[in-house]
């Protein structure tokens, strides 16, 4: 389908391919309700688990798995947090799904690295593919394939046009059948297969690519009639079609529509649209209960990604996280998601901001793109910059591709720093992310916004791209030009706190230039809002989830009161059934903590509370009073308009006032 935008701005267009189309119109009149709207017809975004909230690191040609051991240590040298390593395609035997390489990545070392990974508080994501091998009867090498064998006893593969045996496509195995996620069996196949795999090494998620579904072959009916060179088993002509791929029937009318969509429209050199079979299944493959692959292509990554959440589910008992390059409406309420192979390029930074916004809009809320950029080599300044947006998605992973130049933060001294800074900062406000997660969760909230999203009367935020919101109270003002040391950045009205100087500045709505040096990220909180905070120095989610707390009341410019709100649980329980839900509110003399839920029993802290621009005068004395108990005095210290007090054995789930005068 194509979707046409007058230049007039006054009228959209749809040029489908055929099909009933069901519309519906969201009157808002908010932005934030017109997504809440959206989201009660396709579900709300999953909750993740606590620990996909942690930074994530890989790459494509990690060659051995020593590699990627040296990788960990290297974070860890470097005091960069990391909590996920990820493994690409590098680790399977000649490309097989479920499968490691004897040589470069024995099952048995794998298993060991793993085990490794959790006693540090880490995790394991490994990628895995749809395309199964197709095994041929000549090849000694792979007759005990079992996903092949059990695939076709099942009958779980994708059919072609006569539906009567698998459909044969090209992927990184070389000659492969597609599984058919309608298929009853489906589920139960994927399921064994992953958990087989997973009895090996124990991964934590998984990674769904390829899954558009792509295809290094196009036909409507493809062969491999040359087994002895198909595949090749080399990198370089992996990629290229081996097979011999015919169309049996050039008038199907499934594989030729008359009107033909602006598919991967600019890709040809002379900028024509390519058929819609072009890499992919052919539009009139079937599928189980006599669906055409015509109407059903778009769902095919939602579907693998939800069959996989629901195997995760299964095999471990705990939240799964599945990440899938495609997508469809809906496909939040199962996965997360990534933007793809971009560039390392500024303008693909500057793209990354646009994209993840948008993608929160179709009610994804674990989204982000690949830091640093994927295709080609990226430097020292770029990865800097990256790190300082990338730090503050929903879903922040450094990941490159095959040939290119290593790019791991430590790997030059600037990024390092501006990674131990970013990231710092963004495991300090972690609980405020889960908090977001979760009320995405509940009810369709967003995470990552545009300004003009939370500020939809402030005319001046309608065209800001290169900025973005956490929720509704922490701003992210990026530099995205290269050698610049300073960003022009669009503040709305009111009173904001740098989160790493807690210094102030007052706005009318107005553009601010901020300094900002290459190590240097900002971010602001909205003056009216309460930020939980965990302690500085967390190097993983589970150092987050242990240490003592830290509540920032960002007093406003006027007389008005600040509010925020936390969530905690387990953050792995498939059901959450037990939890702490904890709302704060303060005036210019006091805070208070009120519990609407405290069925989770948190062993943390609040063991500090600073208050931002509220001492204009001296403070002579402080008070607490927890759970309805006698007031205390409290310790405190007054810097400039930052007052800080001292807590002393205060629950986070505890009820308190604090007062001050």
């Amino acid at each position: 389908m194509d979707v046409n935008y007058s230049s007039s701005g006054d009228s959209l267009t749809f040029a489908t391919l055929g099909g009933v189309i069901d519309l519906f119109t969201f009157t808002g009149p908010t932005p934030k309700e017109v997504v809440k709207q959206y989201q009660e017809i396709i579900g709300t975004p999953t909750l993740q688990p606590y620990w996909a909230l942690g930074f994530h690191q890989c790459r494509y040609g990690y060659s051995k798995l020593q590699d990627a051991k040296d990788v960990v240590q290297g974070y860890k040298d470097a005091s960069i947090p990391l909590d996920i390593a990820w493994l690409d395609i590098d680790y399977m035997n000649l490309w097989l799904d479920f499968t490691y390489d004897e040589v470069n990545f024995p099952a048995e070392e794998v298993k060991d690295f793993v085990d490794q990974l959790h006693d540090n508080n880490q995790k394991f994501v490994p990628i895995v593919d749809p395309g199964i091998l197709a095994v041929d009867p000549s090849w000694d090498w792979a007759q005990d394939y079992d996903a092949y064998h059990s695939g076709i006893s099942m009958d779980v593969f994708v059919k072609d046009f006569t539906n009567e045996k698998p459909y044969m496509g090209q992927v990184w195995p070389g000659p492969v059948h597609f599984p058919d996620w309608f298929h009853p069996n489906a589920t139960e196949f994927w399921t064994t297969q992953l958990k087989n795999w997973h009895d090996v090494a124990e991964f934590d998620g998984v990674w769904v690519d390829m899954n558009e579904v792509s295809n290094f072959c196009t036909g409507q009916v493809c062969e491999n009639s040359d087994p002895e060179n198909c595949p090749t088993h080399q990198v370089d002509t992996q990629t290229q079609c081996c097979l011999s791929c015919t169309d049996v029937d050039p008038e199907n009318a499934l594989d030729n529509p008359s009107f033909l969509i602006g598919n991967d429209e600019g890709i040809n050199d002379d900028k024509s649209p390519s058929p819609i079979n072009f890499k992919t299944i052919p539009a009139s493959a079937k599928h189980y209960g006599d669906l055409d692959e015509y109407n059903v292509h778009n769902l095919h990554g939602t579907m693998e990604a939800k069959v996989t959440s629901d195997a995760m589910e299964s095999i471990r008992g705990t939240r799964s996280f599945v990440l899938s390059r495609s997508s469809f409406p809906g496909h939040g309420n199962h996965a997360s998601h990534w933007t793809g192979d971009n560039a390392a390029t500024w303008e693909d930074l500057k793209m990354s901001i646009v994209t993840v916004n948008d993608f929160a809009l179709f009610g994804i809320s674990m989204v982000g793109a690949d830091i640093c950029g994927f295709i080609g080599d990226s430097n020292e300044e770029l990865c800097a910059r990256w790190i300082q947006v990338g730090a503050f998605h929903p879903f922040s992973r450094n990941h490159n591709t095959f040939g290119a130049a290593p790019q791991e933060f430590y790997r030059w001294d600037s990024v390092a720093e501006s990674a131990r800074r970013a990231l710092g900062m963004r495991y300090q406000i972690l609980p405020f992310m889960y908090t977001l997660m979760w009320k995405a969760n509940i009810n369709g909230e967003t995470v990552s916004n545009y300004l003009w999203s939370v500020f939809p009367e402030d005319e001046a935020t309608h065209g800001v791209d290169k900025q973005f919101m956490l929720g509704d109270s922490v701003l992210i003002s990026p530099v995205l030009q290269d050698q610049a040391r300073d960003v022009d950045a669009y503040f709305p009205a009111g009173k904001w706190y740098n989160l790493f100087t807690l210094e102030s500045l007052e706005s009318a709505g107005e553009v601010v230039n901020l300094a900002t040096e290459l190590e240097e990220a900002n971010a602001h909180l909205r003056g009216g809002k309460i930020l939980p905070m965990a302690a500085s120095g967390s190097l993983t989610t589970v150092d987050v989830q242990q240490n003592d707390f830290t509540l920032v009341v960002a007093l406003p410019s006027d007389e008005g009161d600040s509010s925020g709100e936390l969530f905690v649980d387990d953050g792995e329980s498939i059901v959450v059934a037990n939890f702490l839900h904890m709302v704060y509110s303060a005036t210019s003399s006091s805070l208070t903590s009120k519990a609407v839920e405290s069925s989770f029993d948190a062993s943390n802290a609040v063991s500090t509370v600073k208050v931002l621009g509220g001492a204009e005068a001296k403070v002579q004395s402080a008070t607490i009073q927890v759970n309805g108990d006698s007031k205390s005095n409290v310790d405190f210290v007054q810097e400039g308009e930052v007052l800080i007090f001292t807590l002393v054995d205060v629950g986070l789930g505890d009820e308190f006032v604090l007062e001050w005068s």
